[in-house]
């Protein structure tokens, strides 16, 4: 966590339409007089977004008023940083109203918008999203939507966002500070004469994609392929009408009713069980050495300072590694304290709040000093050995797995599931040598898609190039 000293004087925050008092803001808006690294660098003229772009008129959609095209688009779907969307859900319900893009030209998220979560609204498409999306409509034609799409996109670009980004938990920007970013004027010639490179690079990148497989169906593919199949019988969607088996419902410990829980307790288990587990389980308390939660640690134990503490959270696994660009360091007393609970290597770390049942396996680098300390939407597992920690990581990630932890977690915004729930896994009777065996091959085949990944990485980067250099 950086920290920033400088110089202000209240007459230049008297000019802000808000008071805004935060250290990074400040250090923007006062020092780098609101222009972007890419300006400060290389070129001279420049326009506001305010003269290019501005809010496209959306539409409410109430839950009575879905139509069977229209897909839904969450934070997740957005392929950060790459203006693309993952995948494309059409909506079969909602739990509460959605916004319609209609005409906007250019998706955006308010939330993190450092990580670059834009993309280019097919207008042909139904897109509706949470009112954390914004829609903006293109009003100077002069621009090529896609080329200011990339430009956006930028590295540069998105780190300048982080500075006029608020809030602690969830930061956002507000639309004035976004439309008030400078961008470098580009003439429509060059515009058009990148945009045709970018569209080389996004070929080779489709072709690329097509052969990197989703590290799910790798598994499943893997697992159905030596008799222990992980698909389920029925998808989350269809429809279900409770019965009166009453008695299922003393299964959880707070007695839900809700339908996909119910189905899944009544049939989805019992027929994974007998069918596809072949009527022979491993208690999860039998296969794992231990099982426990993090510990809640309030923010004001957080040090502005780098220490040897680091707290982990949920946004510290990301898809499915872990990822510590975000780091929360602890004050060295509060680490010193809670430091008997720090994760050791090899340990299983599962998400149990938000996206629950992401996992990963807690490694680090030898010369790596530092002290993890887990959250309390974390759970740890201990194992008693590396190759049941790995086996486990994958049938957690599987189709089975990821519907397991889907019915029996709660709440309908932010998910939770809890210790107990996760003890309720059924864990595949597969003899040791067949277990290394399922391993390795998943672990073949999700090391031939990174191989895939790292290509698109490294064309993304010279997409990058392309932008950079067209401002010269």
């Amino acid at each position: 966590m950086e920290q920033i000293n400088f110089l202000t004087k209240l007459s230049n925050i008297a000019l802000q339409s808000q008071l805004r008092l935060d250290p990074k803001y400040r250090y923007f808006k006062d020092e780098r007089n609101n222009r972007t690294s890419l300006l400060n660098s290389i070129y001279k003229k420049d326009v506001s977004l305010s003269s290019i772009l501005e809010l496209a008129k959306t539409s409410v959609v109430n839950k009575g008023e879905l139509e069977e095209e229209m897909i839904l688009v969450d934070l997740d779907d957005i392929e950060a940083g790459f203006g693309s969307l993952k995948q494309e859900r059409l909506v079969s319900e909602i739990g509460s109203d959605k916004v319609l893009f209609g005409d906007s030209d250019i998706v955006c998220s308010k939330l993190t918008p450092e990580k670059g979560h834009f993309f280019i609204n097919d207008k042909n498409k139904k897109y509706i999203g949470t009112t954390e999306l914004l829609g903006y409509k293109l009003k100077n034609h002069r621009w090529n939507i896609k080329f200011l799409l990339y430009l956006l996109l930028h590295k540069d670009f998105r780190r300048d966002l982080e500075f006029l980004t608020s809030g602690k938990t969830h930061p956002r920007i507000q639309i004035p500070d976004f439309l008030a970013m400078r961008i470098p004027f580009v003439s429509c010639d060059r515009q058009l004469e990148v945009v045709k490179q970018i569209e080389e690079k996004e070929n080779e990148i489709s072709q690329i994609k097509s052969k990197i497989e989703s590290p799910q169906n790798i598994i499943d593919d893997v697992f159905g392929k030596y008799g222990y199949s992980t698909k389920p019988k029925t998808k989350r969607d269809e429809e279900y009408f409770l019965k009166d088996n009453f008695s299922n419902l003393s299964k959880t410990t707070w007695l839900s009713t809700r339908t996909y829980l119910c189905r899944f307790i009544e049939e989805e288990l019992p027929f994974f069980i007998k069918e596809n587990l072949k009527g022979q389980y491993i208690p999860f308390s039998r296969y794992v050495k231990k099982i426990r939660s993090g510990e809640y640690i309030p923010k004001k134990y957080y040090s502005s300072e780098e220490t040897i503490f680091v707290y982990l959270r949920v946004n510290n696994i990301s898809s499915n590694e872990l990822n510590l660009e975000e780091s929360i360091f602890l004050d060295k007393s509060i680490g010193e304290q809670y430091k008997n609970i720090a994760i050791k290597e090899n340990y299983l770390i599962l998400t149990r709040s938000g996206t629950v049942g992401k996992s990963i396996i807690f490694t680090k680098q030898s010369d790596d000093e530092k002290t993890y300390i887990p959250s309390h939407h974390l759970a740890v597992i201990q194992f008693n050995n590396l190759e049941e920690a790995l086996f486990l990581k994958y049938y957690i990630q599987s189709s089975f797995g990821s519907d397991f932890f889907w019915a029996f977690s709660t709440g309908k915004s932010q998910k939770e599931i809890t210790n107990w729930s996760i003890r309720k896994l059924p864990i595949p009777d597969i003899n040791e040598k067949l277990r290394e065996k399922i391993v390795s091959e998943i672990q073949q085949r999700e090391e031939k898609s990174n191989q895939y990944k790292e290509q698109i990485k490294k064309l993304r980067e010279e997409i990058d190039d392309l932008i950079y250099y067209s401002l010269k």
